[in-house]
């Protein structure tokens, strides 16, 4: 069995576990937010490790309510602040979780696509479905004297090279047609800063709820 599968399938169990333990103990506030947040984070791990995104997000709010839910428990934070600190707390572990994970991911891509070429932009192809400036990038490379064409895994708003411009494009030397594209030093930037913004902000705010 494929390990996507098995993910998924125990992603499943927790999930059905989660929402019937949750609907038994809608009663009792205390066990219900800790029934729901050591799911949450089970099944954001799980979700996680078979590289699906919105699991950093069941993930964080695991994380965050229950860290909320004791401090509540234990009367250092009354019921306003443990909104406001379950909040923030899950932005936090938002961005630290996502840093992380992608780290690890762009590591193993790193390992798979082990081959390195220069990739052209010939094609912007704009995206139908909107109205606003959003663009996938089609890029031509060679290897071994053969010529490729790819499309950028997704539409962009930001960043959008012009056409004749230039990209290093990570291929897997078992299949030139599977390709992986590290984002460029200028998107690099700007998610780390808007990442340490949102870090350093929530955590100030939580901080405040302390003094």
């Amino acid at each position: 069995m494929k390990k996507e599968t098995v993910l998924d399938t125990l992603s499943f169990i927790v999930a059905v576990v989660t929402i019937i333990l949750v609907v038994c103990l809608r009663s009792n506030f205390t066990y219900l937010i800790l029934a729901g947040s050591i799911g949450s984070i089970l099944y954001g791990l799980l979700a996680s490790l078979n590289k699906n995104n919105y699991g950093y997000i069941f993930l964080s709010l695991g994380i965050s309510a229950l860290v909320t839910i004791l401090l509540y428990m234990n009367k250092i934070l009354d019921k306003s602040d443990s909104i406001t600190f379950m909040i923030t707390g899950s932005v936090f572990m938002l961005m630290i979780i996502t840093l992380i994970f992608n780290y690890l991911n762009r590591k193993v891509n790193f390992k798979k696509y082990n081959m390195v070429v220069e990739g052209r932009v010939i094609d912007l192809v704009k995206n139908p479905n909107t109205k606003k400036e959003y663009f996938q990038p089609v890029y031509e490379f060679e290897v071994d004297g053969e010529v490729f064409n790819v499309d950028y895994p997704m539409f962009k708003n930001k960043f959008i090279p012009n056409i004749g411009d230039t990209q290093k494009i990570y291929v897997n030397s078992k299949d030139h047609k599977d390709v992986f594209f590290d984002k460029s030093t200028g998107e690099k930037i700007y998610d780390y800063a808007l990442s340490a913004f949102l870090i350093i902000a929530s955590l100030i705010i939580m901080i405040t709820l302390f003094i």
